[in-house]
Order: structure tokens, then sequence, then C-alpha cells
């Protein structure tokens, strides 16, 4: 069964992909991406690499001996480091 964050996330893109297809210009609804994800157990920590901006997503009960590297894909159209920030957050399994 779809999270109620997942379901979210399929409206969005699915809004988000009509008004392409349409040729309108994007639902304000539709770029509210903070909404999507319930907040994480984590602790973000905003650092510059070269000339970006980045993040290190720290979960609290995080094993300190491991990182998980995540690169935004999405063709660099919508979204950024704040967000995805959740939603990269609430990958913290894979490092606990």
């Amino acid at each position: 069964m779809n999270s109620k964050q997942s379901l979210a996330n399929k409206i969005h893109y699915e809004t988000l992909a009509e008004a392409f297809r349409s040729g309108r210009e994007s639902p304000q609804e539709a770029s509210e991406w903070s909404v999507l994800t319930a907040e994480p157990g984590v602790d973000y920590v905003e650092t510059n690499v070269g000339n970006k901006t980045a993040l290190w997503v720290q979960p609290k009960t995080a094993a300190k001996d491991r990182v998980m590297l995540y690169l935004h894909g999405g063709g660099y159209v919508s979204g950024s480091v704040w967000t995805h920030r959740k939603m990269v957050g609430h990958g913290r399994g894979a490092c606990s």
C-alpha cells in the first residue's frame, strides 16, 4: 500500500506532467515540494563544495563510519538541495 507521502509525490509529478503537456504554467501548489513528506529525524548542516551549496543530512541515530552520496537528477528542471532534503532524510536507513 502506498504511503500518504508517495501518493502526494505521484500526484505532484502527474500535475507537473499535465501542465507541461498542455503548455500551461505549473500550478503554485505543485511547486510546494516541502509538503510531500514528513520531517525525518535528521540534522541538516549546510556546507559549500567549490562554489555550490551542499547539505550534510545527518541522521540522529546513524552509524558515524558511513555516508550515502545523493546526487539530485531530474534534468535540473526543478528542485534544489532544499526541496529534496526531506526525501533524502528519509533514506537514512541505508546509513543506520
